[in-house]
């Protein structure tokens, strides 16, 4: 939105002492915020390069550097107002933490700094260091790269060295004495050397299985135990003729071939393999003396871990991770069969069989006995329940019937329902003969 204003802002009273304006609504200029940070918050609309804001009450004044800006710190540049020629600033200024100073800088006033990195650096003292050195007498003299040298004095045949390496070609003329020496190369037959003590082996003897080994200079013996000596290599070409030479003993006899009848070795017991075992893949050996264990075998039996039968089908399993073996069975001949079994479905017997002991099926069974047929098909059912002929005496009908009371003098039966008795069934007392002339219907008939 555009506003124009014509003429000029002021207050309505010359007494007014309220201010018009102020610099921070406004663009270019000088104003002052409280803070560094504050720099940045300035929006570019209000921006103009080279304006100058104060800080922190005037301590410190910063110019806006030319476009682009980037709204950091790095938009400024520390503005001096005490007067600055061909690069030098001077006067009272806010030190510098960080920051990297372009173009060409004079600090006239010295500069300091944990870490100083530039290109280019002018008018720093020459680095000097020592090139090589000399010594003679008592004097070391050292050369530098600019071709100066020092002195150093006041070494003394007593004067000791602590560590440290020669490199070059070194003669010492005085002798030279340390706890230890070493190089590559020791020149000269040793006649030179003074004050050591050589050192050697005298002789050496072996007894049991101690090596003992005599030295020089009165050098205590140094003994070794040995309780296996390995003579493939010493002795490779070397035979024993314990006929003409004597006797050899040893704690353990090692070799390839063991020349003659063995009447001549004493003190060996002839461990042999009495017998043994195979188990899970452990072979366990039998010996006089214990035994010992074998593995590592791998299993190459094959043999049936489990089976089952379902819908005429016979499943086989193997061991090994073998695929598992199939057989349909349809039918069976000549089959026997040894204690319980029980077959679900139907079972269909062709030619003659022996059936023995008790034979039972499901589909027969009822809720009494019941009588076998077998129909012109062959098919066995049992669908005709076996009543007896004679009801229970003492049972429920029995004693509905021997009550008097409920006969009426026609010999007809008025007593309670009778129920679950068939025509032709029987009954009878000291007095009476009772029959079922039809299901549930009695009449009785005076003995004698």
């Amino acid at each position: 939105m555009e506003c124009f204003q014509f003429g000029f802002i002021s207050p309505s009273d010359t007494t007014d002492l309220y201010p018009v304006i102020d610099p921070l609504y406004g663009i270019d200029g000088l104003r002052n915020v409280d803070n560094l940070s504050d720099l940045n918050l300035i929006p570019t609309l209000r921006r103009r390069a080279g304006m100058v804001v104060g800080v922190s009450g005037g301590t410190t004044y910063y110019k806006l550097n030319v476009p682009p800006w980037t709204n950091t710190f790095g938009d400024w540049s520390v503005f001096n107002s005490g007067g600055s020629s061909g690069g030098t600033i001077s006067g009272d200024y806010l030190p510098i933490s960080g920051g990297t100073v372009t173009g060409g800088t004079q600090f006239t006033s010295g500069i300091t700094a944990n870490t100083i990195s530039a290109t280019t650096y002018f008018n720093l003292p020459q680095d000097i260091f020592v090139t090589g050195g000399t010594y003679s007498g008592n004097t070391i003299t050292f050369t530098n790269n600019s071709g100066g040298t020092f002195n150093v004095t006041g070494i003394t045949s007593s004067s000791i060295f602590t560590g440290g390496t020669v490199l070059g070609t070194t003669f010492f003329t005085s002798g030279l004495s340390a706890n230890t020496i070493s190089g590559g190369t020791f020149y000269g037959n040793g006649s030179g050397l003074t004050g050591l003590t050589d050192i050697y082996v005298t002789g050496a003897t072996f007894s049991g299985t101690s090596l003992i080994i005599s030295r020089n200079q009165s050098q205590p013996n140094i003994t070794a135990s040995i309780s296996t000596v390995s003579l493939s290599g010493a002795l490779a070409s070397v035979s024993f003729n314990i006929a003409t030479s004597g006797s050899i003993s040893a704690s353990t006899f090692s070799g390839g071939t063991f020349v003659g009848n063995g009447s001549g070795l004493t003190g060996v017991t002839d461990y042999y393999v009495t017998g043994g075992t195979f188990n899970a893949g452990t072979l366990t050996l039998n010996r006089q003396n214990g035994s010992l264990t074998v593995t590592g075998f791998t299993s190459t039996d094959t043999f049936t871990t489990a089976f089952t039968y379902s819908n005429n089908v016979f499943t086989i399993n193997r061991n090994q991770s073998l695929p598992v073996l199939t057989a349909t069975i349809n039918s069976v001949t000549g089959w026997t069969v040894n204690g319980n079994t029980n077959i679900t479905g139907n079972l269909v017997v062709t030619g003659t069989s022996a059936l023995n002991g008790t034979i039972s099926s499901s589909g027969l069974a009822g809720s009494s006995d019941r009588m076998v047929q077998v129909s012109s098909g062959g098919t066995i059912s049992a669908t005709a329940e076996i009543i007896s002929g004679y009801i229970s005496s003492g049972g429920t009908v029995a004693l509905l019937l021997d009550n008097n009371s409920n006969w009426d003098i026609n010999g007809n039966y008025t007593g309670s329902t009778i129920t679950g008795t068939y025509q032709g069934q029987k009954h009878y007392n000291g007095n009476y003969f009772y029959e079922a002339v039809a299901d549930n219907l009695f009449i009785r008939l005076i003995r004698g």
